[in-house]
């Protein structure tokens, strides 16, 4: 009688995805162990605001812990914020991946979530009277609020399939969280819907005010139409997006202080 021949573990799944959660639990974090290779820095404010939805709504996302090596893979800035607060035990998920797995999910985590374009209108309706928690939270529900006002996902993505359906290299910036009302409010002055083009059409009024780029009417058309017929709450944004345009250290209308060169957020 012929033997059954031995199907290796790997072959033995289901088919599909695998699962690399291997356990939950909850463990001290005081004695979790950092990455030594997190590359993401916490500014005060994200501190702040994080603290805030830990003590208004509490845990709902679990920092993930690789049991090969015991590092932290995701959920640093909570387990500093938990430990800093003396809390005895947090939940956490164990996961099983190799040294270069791990590496992998650390570098990608964050970025694949930045990836998200924004559908302004379903944020807004997410947003609307929605206040909750001590102050950074709602601070944050208002920037979203700004940055939501005339965005749209349709013109986002349309942006982004041009550019890829032409085969052109794509530029990434790093941006402090801080600074992102600001630019969402000087991009929304343009009066172009497409982030992209709103961007040139700043570009091009600055270096047109420097003498520095030949600028024709068509090129500034954006945002001088912007400045003569702006939105009364974009009124000041206009005249800042196309007549305030200098080098070094800037003032929005509000009197926030821009950088002129952009730091690591």
């Amino acid at each position: 009688m012929k033997r059954a021949a031995r199907v290796p573990h790997d072959l033995a799944q289901p088919s599909g995805w695998r699962n690399r959660i291997v356990a939950d639990g909850q463990a001290d974090p005081s004695a979790i162990t950092a990455n030594p290779l997190n590359w993401r820095v916490h500014p005060k404010l994200q501190r702040e605001t994080l603290e805030d939805s830990l003590e208004t709504i509490g845990w709902i996302q679990k920092p993930v812990i690789n049991r090969t090596t015991g590092h932290l893979i995701d959920g640093h800035l909570r387990v500093a914020a938990a430990a800093a607060r003396g809390e005895p035990l947090i939940p956490v998920s164990y996961v099983e991946l190799t040294e270069d797995e791990e590496r992998a999910a650390l570098a990608s985590l964050d970025p694949m979530a930045g990836m998200a374009v924004m559908d302004g209108e379903k944020l807004t309706e997410l947003l609307h009277d929605l206040e909750l928690g001590s102050g950074s939270l709602n601070q944050l529900f208002d920037d979203l609020r700004d940055q939501a006002e005339g965005a749209t996902l349709a013109s986002a993505s349309k942006t982004g399939e041009e550019l890829l359906q032409k085969g052109l290299p794509v530029v990434k910036a790093v941006i402090a969280v801080a600074d992102m009302n600001l630019i969402e409010r000087a991009l929304a002055a343009t009066g172009t819907a497409a982030r992209g083009d709103a961007l040139l059409a700043i570009c091009k009024v600055y270096l047109h005010e420097k003498g520095q780029h030949d600028a024709g009417p068509e090129d500034l058309a954006p945002v001088e139409s912007a400045q003569k017929n702006p939105e009364p709450d974009r009124a000041g944004n206009a005249r800042w997006a196309g007549t305030n345009l200098e080098a070094g250290v800037q003032r929005d209308p509000a009197g926030d202080r821009v950088r002129g060169k952009g730091g690591k957020g």
